[in-house]
């Protein structure tokens, strides 16, 4: 955890939401590090509603209570296989990161009380919803709390392709054909949509999609 008195705060960037910054990039810290609040829970391990650590000890939560977290992962790695058997092939490619912090604001939206149903409220049959009440009020401080901050470890199998040469289809000619498959499967324990993000913020942004292929390659 890095500590606002030792890192200088050159400019404030990414907002979370509107007029709040979350990120920062920072002299004697890594570029893009969160500047967060950090989060109190009760015994139960659930997050107390805007109660946050006075790390200064002078009775007041604000920007001097926040602290720094490296959002950039400590590691990437890639590999690949290939297995081939008589006429077939069949290749895997991996992607994948360890460490590194992602903010998480789908979880946020899912947690505000303004953006629920009210328990108490009607329904179209004029009968009580069954909705909750949620359990955070909306504040600032609440959008700079890092319960928000999850682990960003993901291992991507990117690519997996399969296969099947014809030899001789054509005299000489030996013909491949393949199917292929993008984007196949990420093993992650992150709770929001994807943990691969290079601002360490997932705030909605486009899926990325699962593509299909089927090939022909001729050997002459």
């Amino acid at each position: 955890m890095g500590d606002v008195k030792n890192i200088q705060v050159l400019d404030s960037t990414l907002p979370v939401g509107t007029g709040v910054k979350l990120a920062t990039n920072t002299v004697g810290g890594q570029p893009y590090s969160a500047w967060v609040l950090q989060q109190v829970y009760d015994s139960n391990g659930k997050p107390l509603d805007n109660v946050y650590v006075d790390r200064n000890n002078d009775g007041i939560i604000n920007e001097n209570d926040r602290y720094f977290k490296p959002i950039r992962p400590r590691w990437t790695y890639g590999f690949s296989t290939t297995f081939n058997y008589k006429n077939w092939d069949l290749n895997a490619a991996f992607r994948g990161q360890i460490g590194g912090l992602i903010y998480n604001t789908r979880k946020i939206a899912q947690g505000l009380k303004s953006y629920t149903i009210p328990s108490n409220s009607l329904n179209l049959n004029n009968t009580l919803a069954s909705t909750a009440d949620s359990p955070f009020t909306i504040s600032d401080n609440l959008y700079l709390s890092d319960y928000f901050l999850e682990d960003a470890t993901f291992l991507k199998l990117d690519n997996v392709t399969l296969g099947y040469v014809f030899k001789n289809v054509f005299k000489s000619t030996n013909v491949r054909v393949y199917a292929s498959v993008n984007n196949v499967y990420t093993w992650t324990n992150y709770t929001g949509q994807d943990p691969e993000n290079f601002t360490g913020i997932d705030n909605n942004f486009y899926p990325r999609p699962r593509t299909y292929t089927i090939g022909f390659n001729f050997n002459f």
